[in-house]
């Protein structure tokens, strides 16, 4: 995992190289997570960069629907929050404290604190105003279902974290260590699709590939990466591996309506309006509504 981890901040630099814009503004965010005896110290410290960072994320989304009333593009919540989850840019190295703290009468735990520097550029907001409805929602659909799976997974560490502090017997502290293992690389995984979405939304589609291969080693049960890689390959016209992942993703979950739709419309460009059809008419059937 310590490989995984500093392969995050790497791709965190390379996005942050790449991305410069004409007017931009600096957002400091402070978070912390924290790591029993039995985790990973290195999980818990990318945990309060990840918390911080959307924190910082999350002031400059309340600047930028601001700026955008006053150039008369008001943005809902949803454009937001995607523009900023995606476009943020890593000023420097995060800067990390620990403490050791008593925890309970016979337990410590080490609490970890980060401290970022996030800059976001307003001119994303013209960029993403020249982007076609189809890119604004499937960009929304991936930024809500990775942060949706980002919650998902701090409850399940917190819950785990629970557990153990009760568990009455060797034999069930083991069983729930493993499972926090499990959190962990579910915790990576999600890291690995937030990248990519972010490559994504640059259009540097060869690494945001990448990036969601390295989420499908993670957590190969969870369709959103197969979706978001043929999204990626859907872009480069190359059908027919995205429709390869979009097969995977309905096999994973056959209720996401998004990807029934996002096929279809591979279906329509290659000529084969019957299977088209039919893949609208299953995401309309599940509440497609994009």
């Amino acid at each position: 995992m310590k490989k995984v981890f500093a392969a995050l901040l790497i791709v965190a630099g390379l996005v942050t190289a790449s991305l410069v814009g004409a007017t931009v503004k600096m957002y400091t965010a402070t978070a912390e997570d924290y790591a029993s005896e039995v985790e990973s110290q290195d999980i818990a410290k990318l945990r309060a960069r990840d918390k911080a960072i959307k924190k910082a994320t999350k002031e400059a989304g309340v600047y930028l629907k601001t700026y955008s009333r006053s150039v008369d593009n008001e943005l809902t919540d949803d454009e937001v929050t995607a523009i900023t989850s995606n476009s943020w840019q890593l000023v420097g190295e995060p800067k990390y404290s620990r403490e050791l703290v008593n925890h309970s009468d016979d337990t410590q735990i080490i609490v970890w604190t980060a401290t970022v520097e996030v800059n976001v550029d307003d001119a994303e907001l013209q960029s993403w105003l020249n982007r076609d409805d189809k890119d604004k929602s499937t960009i929304i659909t991936q930024t809500r279902e990775a942060q949706k799976s980002s919650a998902e997974n701090e409850r399940t560490i917190e819950d785990l974290r629970e557990r153990y502090n009760q568990a009455a017997s060797q034999a069930e502290r083991d069983k729930i260590r493993q499972q926090m293992n499990d959190a962990d690389r579910d915790f990576l995984a999600d890291q690995k699709l937030e990248e990519g979405n972010k490559l994504l939304y640059a259009k540097y589609y060869d690494g945001a590939i990448r990036l969601y291969g390295e989420a499908i080693e993670l957590k190969p049960d969870w369709s959103w990466s197969y979706y978001n890689r043929g999204i990626a390959y859907d872009d480069l016209k190359q059908y027919e591996q995205a429709i390869q992942d979009y097969d995977k993703a309905i096999e994973l979950d056959p209720n996401n309506a998004a990807v029934y739709q996002i096929r279809g419309l591979i279906y329509q460009v290659l000529g084969d309006e019957a299977k088209a059809q039919a893949d609208f008419a299953k995401a309309k059937q599940l509440g497609y509504n994009g």
